[in-house]
């Protein structure tokens, strides 16, 4: 297999993973509301640990898109 096949190929799958975490992202928030209408401390210490696991993962979503773009400036259709 040729480089630019496999850059193709991992840009795929690349961008399959961000689009599986930007769903998750959004199901995160579905769950956020859902907290947030809960009363109590354990209510607040689930949405707060549910922001920075949501935060995490838009960071690394970000990172993976980047990759992505990167792939891309060489000329590799992804």
């Amino acid at each position: 297999m040729r480089g630019r096949t496999k850059l193709k190929q991992v840009g795929t799958q690349i961008q399959k993973l961000v689009s599986s975490m930007h769903k998750a992202e959004n199901q995160s928030q579905s769950l956020m509301e859902g907290l947030r209408e809960l009363p109590g401390r354990d209510a607040l210490r689930f949405r707060a640990e549910v922001a920075s696991l949501r935060a995490e993962a838009k960071q690394k979503r970000n990172s993976l898109a980047k990759e992505v773009s990167k792939i891309a400036n060489y000329g590799i259709p992804v």
